[in-house]
């Protein structure tokens, strides 16, 4: 199949960190398709860093707030003359950023009434089409390309360092609340193995609680690292406990740690990271996965995650080996 004669690429990441790592196949795929074509990315600051350089020509990094300043950036584009604009994220707002651009093709997702901004278009199905989600954004490729973005593999870290734990997430209801009683079993099970606790500066809940057990072996890397940091300090663990997070995608997907993610909400047929990775899931619940932001379930909030034990976490890391 011949394929169009695109020099000038737009491309507009996900949001979030985990669904930029699961559209390294579309990416890589968009790249061979197009060797040689000028391919820009619009992502979110440090997003960019997470893959390879030689994927993207450049980078833009998105206002990071909503309002006038974020409209007048994607207006700014139009300068840039792309004969190519495609989107990974599915609403409205950012089909409405894409059409903005006047690239003549506009290609994407289409939620919530945006099929009329996109030159083409399918619908996002989510969680619904029964598909990874790593497998939708391969299949984006097929209205450009006619044919999928092929599969990658990621490989495997030998790193025989410390434990890692990720004990946040982007969405606090997603957040196992039994991390301060697996530390101390971990440290248990693996007196030779020094602990690391890492995140962002919204969790610095957990730098109080390193400091009270006063276990040298138990680190504080909150707000310590940026996002190659973490990928490296991932491929260098022996093992990686996370909730339903970025960072168990960076650690299973990039980094190819051994992960364990814990899923409360989330659903991991649908956005399992990909890699040396095992899931923890809640007991029997009628409301999980419910996919939610907000915890309206009948059995109390955060019922799902409540539900999983430091033995249920522990079972886990054989599987792993």
């Amino acid at each position: 199949m011949s394929l169009p004669p695109f020099k000038n690429i737009l491309l507009r990441a996900p949001n979030w960190i985990g669904d930029h790592v699961l559209a390294a196949d579309f990416y890589a795929g968009l790249r061979a398709a197009f060797p040689t074509t000028q391919i820009t990315l619009v992502c979110s600051a440090g997003m960019e860093a997470l893959l390879p350089d030689d994927w993207f020509d450049e980078v833009e990094i998105a206002p990071a707030r909503r309002g006038l300043k974020a409209w007048r950036f994607w207006w700014s584009l139009r300068a840039r003359r792309f004969d190519l604009a495609l989107q990974l994220p599915s609403s409205l707002r950012s089909a409405s950023q894409l059409w903005l651009t006047r690239a003549p093709v506009r290609v994407g997702y289409a939620d919530a009434g945006a099929g009329f901004l996109l030159s083409r278009s399918r619908p996002w199905q989510g969680r619904a089409s029964g598909k990874h989600k790593a497998a939708l954004y391969r299949e984006l490729l097929e209205l450009v390309l006619g044919s999928s973005a092929p599969e990658r593999k990621p490989d495997r870290s030998t790193g025989d360092g410390p434990i890692v734990i990720a004990p946040g997430a982007s969405i606090r209801l997603r957040e196992w609340p039994g991390f301060a009683e697996l530390i101390p079993a971990l440290r248990k099970a693996y007196p030779e193995k020094e602990i690391r606790i890492v995140g962002n500066q919204d969790h610095t809940l957990w730098e109080h609680r390193v400091q009270t057990w006063n276990d040298p072996a138990v680190e504080n890397w909150i707000g310590l690292t940026d996002l190659p940091d973490l990928a490296e300090l991932c491929a260098e663990a022996s093992l990686v406990i996370a909730n339903d997070s970025g960072v168990a995608h960076i650690a299973a997907s990039l980094a190819g740690a051994p992960t364990v993610v814990l899923f409360g909400p989330g659903d991991p047929v649908y956005v399992m990271p990909r890699g040396n990775a095992v899931a923890v899931t809640p007991r029997a619940l009628d409301c999980a996965p419910c996919e939610s932001a907000r915890c309206r379930a009948p059995h109390g909030y955060q019922a799902c995650l409540r539900s999983i034990s430091v033995q249920d976490v522990l079972s886990k890391l054989p599987a792993l080996r």
